[in-house]
């Protein structure tokens, strides 16, 4: 009986807050709707010819990344709303994808990458706003394939570095770290997750006392 209770206590904050925090996230127009999910399931879809993607490497627990989410996502609505459409909008989660992450080399977070049919045309450093990334993915797709590439000006906020621990307690703190941050930036997700784990704990001190006070059989 106590095992269940403790696997409840586990499984029970994460789907009632998770589901919580949907609700939210879709009331306050906080979910990506155009931005593509890329995955090293669906990556190949990147080297099309003649397709140009701008993609984001982002981690969750990244500040500079959640800042920028709203304009991104802007930038997508402005490309793929277009026609004809010829700018693809995606976003890959390193942390979760490091298999991508390794090879684009990505340091840190955000790492804005264009490509054109597959190939790494440049990356971006400069401001995370609407106007300067659509600036600068136009400026490149103008250019000839065999032209050189100008440099983005490097104006914005310096991006925070990628964190790969293997084992040990680096990889415990940066794992509940995500945890922790994933629980707490959603507010309907985080009372969720309050009220399912204060359920459990009252359900089993309840059960304890019962058991404590309950006379044995003689």
């Amino acid at each position: 009986m106590m095992n269940a209770l403790f696997v409840l206590g586990l499984l029970l904050p994460l789907s009632l807050g998770d589901n919580w925090g949907k609700r939210f996230s879709e009331v306050h127009g906080q979910r990506f709707s155009e931005v593509h999910e890329l995955t090293a399931l669906n990556f190949d879809k990147t080297a099309e010819p003649k397709s140009a993607w701008l993609i984001l490497f982002y981690a969750p627990w990244c500040g500079h990344c959640k800042k920028m989410a709203p304009d991104f996502e802007r930038l997508a609505e402005h490309y793929h709303r277009a026609s004809p459409q010829r700018v693809h909008i995606g976003r890959v989660d390193a942390t979760q994808h490091s298999g991508l992450a390794t090879r684009f080399d990505i340091k840190g977070y955000p790492t804005l990458v264009l490509l054109r049919g597959g190939e790494r045309l440049a990356d971006y450093s400069g401001e995370r706003t609407f106007e300067a990334l659509s600036q600068f993915v136009d400026e490149q797709l103008s250019l000839p394939p065999s032209a050189p590439r100008p440099a983005s000006p490097k104006t914005g906020a310096p991006a925070a570095r990628a964190k790969n621990p293997k084992n040990g307690a680096a990889a415990y703190y940066l794992h509940a770290k995500e945890a922790l941050s994933w629980v707490t930036d959603d507010p309907f997700r985080f009372a969720g997750c309050c009220l399912a784990t204060a359920v459990v704990i009252g359900g089993s001190f309840i059960l304890a006392l019962f058991v404590t006070t309950t006379p044995s059989p003689r």
